[in-house]
């Protein structure tokens, strides 16, 4: 009986401890505006907080494959070159100010664009999106999966110049 009281106030510890903090792990998978990071830089956009909306791996699979949407890689162009989503572009979230003009022609308004990182605990994807959203892009999500994720379902992953 005392192991089980144990047991469900250790779960219920951890998951109000999940629910506070800063990038929980995730437990449900739903939409979720992800609460704007303050790592030194502007948050605002028109004087209000840019909030980015997540997307699960289904509904990335589904924009892909109808053609919506593009996915832009938030990593480093190192970690690119070790192999990315289908169909990704690379943008790397701290390079962002040198490498937008050479993509800034494969974006389109009319897209929707979806940014990933490595996995769950990276905020690059997040970054780069409201960086895209400064530069008045509005129809942008976050897959917070990321690349972990994306290979650990067996998804398929592209290499560049690997032979086809």
């Amino acid at each position: 009986m005392q192991a089980s009281i144990i047991l469900a106030m250790s779960i219920i510890a951890g998951v109000a401890y999940n629910g506070f903090s800063e990038s929980p792990l995730p437990i449900f998978k739903k939409y979720v505006p992800v609460e704007a990071e303050s790592r030194g830089e502007d948050d605002l956009s028109d004087g209000q907080p840019v909030h980015v909306s997540e997307i699960d791996i289904d509904t990335l699979k589904y924009l892909v494959e109808s053609g919506e949407a593009l996915l832009i890689d938030a990593r480093t162009g190192d970690d690119f070159s070790r192999g990315y989503l289908p169909g990704a572009v690379s943008l790397p979230a701290y390079e962002f100010d040198r490498v937008f003009k050479e993509v800034e022609g494969l974006l389109d308004e009319e897209k929707t664009i979806i940014t990933y990182c490595s996995s769950v605990t990276c905020i690059d994807s997040t970054l780069l999106a409201k960086k895209l959203y400064r530069s008045g892009f509005q129809n942008i999500f976050v897959y917070r999966g990321g690349l972990k994720e994306w290979t650990e379902l067996d998804n398929p992953v592209e290499i560049p110049h690997e032979s086809k």
